[in-house]
């Protein structure tokens, strides 16, 4: 039996995600249906703003960021393997290479399991949570 775990946070980046490249290496990472958001648990957020042409209104869709997916139950196992594959199919874009921040927190099942995986100078990283009393000992988990 797998934990059930709550993920909070997501992933920023700059300069968007072009729509030619969403198409070309990323479309596995586009939410298809509320079925499939327990495949993955992060999804790309994307926009569309219209552009005014002389031929009529076009629409530019971009990705933006990436968010937790909403799917009931999440176990967060594969999280550090999926923020991965994100930065190693988008860190170089058609402009240069992208900045990502990553900021997710994990809540695990049991009291005291917190954890985080972000970003320090472009590898991903994570980070155990340590609570400390306030004398100064800290807690630990046997």
């Amino acid at each position: 039996m797998s934990s059930v775990d709550t993920i909070s946070g997501g992933i920023t980046f700059t300069p968007p995600i072009s729509w030619k490249e969403i198409r070309e290496k990323g479309e596995r990472f586009i939410l298809r249906s509320r079925e499939s958001g327990a495949d993955r648990l992060l999804w790309l957020v994307m926009t569309q703003e219209s552009v005014e042409k002389d031929e009529g209104t076009l629409y530019v869709t971009k990705g933006t960021s990436f968010e937790v997916s909403n799917a009931d139950e999440l176990n967060a196992r594969g999280l550090v393997a999926e923020v991965e594959d994100i930065l190693k199919t988008f860190r170089l874009g058609p402009e240069g290479e992208r900045v990502f921040e990553v900021g997710l927190v994990v809540y695990g099942e049991h009291p005291g399991k917190i954890w985080r995986v972000r970003t320090v100078n472009g590898e991903v990283v994570t980070e155990q949570a340590r609570i400390t009393w306030p004398d100064g000992t800290e807690v630990f988990r046997t």
